[in-house]
């Protein structure tokens, strides 16, 4: 009898089919789905609109693989080196290739929440028109429907957390 209370307990918690936000442990682990509509949400409506992206291989700010593997997929994506001297190397060599609003994505985390899970992002842009001008912050908030990660509507998201 136990293992039917078990059950029962279990289908209690679990929200069933009705679409109803499900705890986040009834979901898999947020993945390349997940990272690949984070940065679409990000990256919509910027302005100006970046048509290549430079990224941190490592530290804080580096994007996890499927968010990188998602940012190739909207542009040439370049690796941005922690080294200022390298970093300005690979800004010459970027203007060998022609002018473009080029972004560097930042990656602030992931944040877990009662509502959700948040992928967080920002970034600057480092062409020469748009030097030093910040990409903002923004959250994207999932939340878990029918054991799968669903992006919440853009305004439901709390702002990311700095790491």
């Amino acid at each position: 009898m136990p293992a039917a209370a078990l059950i029962v307990a279990l289908g209690a918690c679990g929200g069933g089919s009705g679409g109803g936000a499900q705890a986040s442990a009834n979901c898999p682990a947020m993945d390349s789905p997940e990272y690949t509509s984070a940065i679409e949400t990000y990256l919509h409506g910027l302005d100006p609109q970046p048509l290549r992206f430079l990224f941190y291989a490592s530290g804080d700010s580096a994007l996890p693989d499927a968010a990188r593997t998602a940012l190739q997929s909207k542009g040439p994506t370049y690796l941005y080196p922690a080294d200022p001297a390298n970093q300005k190397k690979q800004l010459d060599n970027l203007k060998t290739k022609g002018d473009a609003v080029t972004l560097l994505l930042l990656y602030t985390g992931i944040d877990t929440t009662n509502a959700g899970n948040t992928i967080g992002f920002a970034g600057r842009y480092l062409d020469k028109e748009d030097s030093g001008k910040v990409s903002p912050a923004k959250s994207i908030l999932f939340q878990c429907r029918d054991h799968q990660w669903q992006a919440a509507p853009e305004t439901a998201a709390p702002p990311a957390k700095s790491a």
